[in-house]
């Protein structure tokens, strides 16, 4: 098999993959923004104040605006407090980027117990 049959599998691959990552699934639905153009809108719907940063209460929000949310989400308060990694009280848009993983976190963690 040639080089660009397996370049051409590993690009559909990572397009699923991706395409079912919590990421990819804000509110905004233009499939050529990248996911970080995603989470930056859903940042932007949620800072109601527009200050920057998200507060414990525009984050609690976040399930009537995230549509697509996965299926298997913690509360918003046991996320807030995970991605709130310098325990300032507000989440910055490179903290929100890593609810991702924070959220597999979160439910691996829950399965266990």
């Amino acid at each position: 098999m040639t080089r660009q049959f397996w370049l051409t599998m590993l690009a559909g691959l990572l397009t699923c993959v991706f395409a079912a990552s919590p990421l990819a699934l804000a509110k905004d639905k233009n499939p050529d923004k990248p996911l970080s153009g995603k989470m930056d809108a859903l940042f932007k719907q949620l800072d109601k104040d527009k200050d920057g940063k998200l507060s414990k209460t525009e984050f609690a929000s976040l399930p009537e605006v995230w549509k697509e949310k996965p299926a298997e989400m913690p509360s918003t308060d046991t996320l807030f407090k995970t991605l709130d990694g310098n325990f300032d009280g507000s989440l910055t848009l490179d903290e929100l980027n890593k609810i991702d993983g924070a959220i597999k976190k979160l439910t691996k963690k829950k399965k266990k117990t």
